[in-house]
């Protein structure tokens, strides 16, 4: 209930599914239409990003990712899982990263859609995250000037598609239904956190890890991808759509890929 945890489907394996910041669960609706007709599926809400989950985020646990993490890990325990794929979005792949580290036996495999260990430029060590620590403080600043202007362009940035314009209104409405100031909290966390230590620590784990990334995507650049791929030891495949949401604009292909990834590496 904290963390609004839904459970569909039926089968031996069970695909648990972890939103990006700014999105519910409901952002797998299709996904799970096609997934739950073999498999068990669950999905939930991060702390804080719905109404009835504002009460589960604590700012001190969650002004770090670890603290996502650890809800993470508390789900899948609770419900009993074993060998379960995990998919995670955005910072949500991150999130199912730092768990499979803390419990190295959570999960039989990952499918990591756009996701990036750190999302800040590092010019000592050339490390492309894809933004300057400039640009993230103008960012978190023009969201406490004008919150819903800055949902409304945030989100034609991110989604991209123009040719589908309700995407880009669904994904703001998402936005405008969070609390300004946790939101704010969120993404900072988000673009200011630093995991490619954790990201090394995984890859030693040896667990099958899918990467998969579009064209354009505003939020991580191919740079971070390949970055993230070679640090997890995991398969990177560039996907023919554009945004930071695939699984959103073209969700049969974001299945598809799950799909396979789950024949060839379920336990």
């Amino acid at each position: 209930k904290r963390f609004q945890v839904t459970v569909q489907g039926q089968g031996q394996h069970t695909v648990v599914l972890g939103n990006g910041f700014g999105t519910t669960q409901s952002a797998w609706a299709q996904v799970i239409q096609v997934l739950k007709q073999r498999y068990r599926v669950v999905s939930f809400e991060t702390a804080g990003t719905t109404p009835a989950t504002i009460d589960a985020y604590q700012p001190l646990r969650h002004g770090r990712v670890h603290g996502f993490a650890e809800d993470l890990v508390g789900i899948v325990e609770s419900l009993e899982l074993q060998g379960a794929t995990y998919v995670g979005h955005s910072v949500s792949g991150l999130i199912g990263v730092l768990a499979t580290c803390a419990e190295p036996d959570l999960f039989s495999g990952l499918v990591l859609l756009g996701a990036s260990a750190r999302y800040i430029d590092d010019p000592g060590t050339g490390y492309i995250g894809g933004f300057a620590e400039s640009e993230v403080t103008a960012l978190l600043n023009s969201m406490t000037s004008d919150y819903a202007a800055w949902a409304n362009g945030f989100s034609l940035l991110t989604m991209r598609n123009p040719d589908q314009p309700d995407l880009a209104a669904s994904f703001s409405s998402s936005l405008k239904a969070l609390r300004p100031d946790m939101a704010q909290a969120v993404l900072a966390t988000i673009l200011r956190t630093d995991n490619r230590h954790e990201a090394l620590q995984y890859g030693r784990l040896g667990v099958p890890t899918l990467l998969l990334q579009t064209r354009r995507d505003a939020a991580v650049p191919i740079e971070a991808a390949e970055w993230l791929a070679q640090a997890t030891g995991g398969e990177l495949r560039r996907l023919d759509i554009e945004g930071h949401f695939p699984h959103i604009v073209a969700p049969e292909v974001v299945t598809e890929q799950i799909l396979d990834f789950i024949n060839r590496h379920a336990a």
